[in-house]
């Protein structure tokens, strides 16, 4: 099969530098509750980028990338699932330590896969993976509510567009506010950088739930000040925290392994 190979380009450099090669690779070996599936679309998500310059130190190459995908089963024949259009996304381990979709042919666990839904095509289903679970994840974890204020930090983008979707809809039926650069958002982060003007949108009580997805640390800081009486904020990137700042005065947060790192409650 074509495949995307990432490898070292030297093992015993302090610096881990890495060579991309597009190149033929034997196909995947199927074991016991294993699926073979051909692959009809896989997106370049940014952690796939970060990953194939080797900045996720976990990862053991030579190493196919790729997280989420689309595509049709094609092995075992005795599956349910043969000759299904399936979708999935990638945990710790799909593309970082067993090979992922960014080739022909992808192997996954039978439990790792859905049926693509009626009325979206292959390619539609292959983006969902990574933002939607993210941005599922952001506001499960952060608790949001029926009729909460949800302010989302880079909506622009696949998750914060995914967290802005999932928020409006029935599944958490919260009021949502976007911030970012320019005036297409609610709060235009260049004209308000300090983020005061949610008081004034939210009735002067700030949103109860910030979900950060850009890793602007001046923008979350912004957020926490603004957060209503019992806020909390997601992010879906590490902070570090040091006594001479503002974050101190938060004295809960909770390390995440899956969304976010910290989630902080005011």
């Amino acid at each position: 099969m074509k495949a995307i190979v990432v490898s070292l380009a030297d093992n015993s450099a302090d610096v881990r530098e890495t060579v991309v090669k597009f190149v033929d690779h034997p196909n995947p070996v199927l074991h016991e509750s294993e699926l073979l599936v051909k692959v009809a679309a896989s997106p370049i998500q940014p952690s796939d980028l970060l990953n194939t310059l080797g900045n996720f130190p976990h990862t053991t190459f030579p190493r196919i990338p790729g997280r989420d995908f689309a595509g049709v089963v094609v092995e075992p024949a005795s599956s349910p699932w043969h000759g299904k259009s399936v979708y999935g996304t990638s945990g710790p381990e799909l593309g970082f330590t067993c090979d992922g979709a960014h080739a022909e042919f992808v192997v996954v666990h039978e439990d790792a896969v859905a049926e693509v839904p009626l009325g979206m095509n292959l390619k539609e289903a292959s983006v969902i993976g990574v933002p939607w679970t993210t941005a599922y994840l952001a506001l499960t974890r952060a608790n949001a509510k029926k009729n909460e204020i949800v302010l989302v930090f880079g909506a622009g983008g696949a998750v914060g567009g995914a967290v802005f979707q999932l928020a409006k809809s029935s599944l958490f039926s919260c009021r949502v506010l976007t911030a970012g650069r320019g005036d297409k958002y609610d709060i235009d982060t260049t004209k308000h950088p300090d983020l005061k003007i949610a008081k004034d949108l939210t009735f002067g009580k700030g949103p109860d739930v910030v979900v950060d997805t850009t890793g602007d640390f001046g923008l979350m800081k912004a957020g926490l000040t603004q957060l209503n009486q019992g806020g909390r904020l997601a992010s879906e990137f590490i902070l570090h925290l040091k006594q001479n700042h503002a974050f101190d005065r938060f004295n809960s947060y909770h390390y995440w392994v899956k969304f976010g790192p910290y989630h902080y409650e005011r």
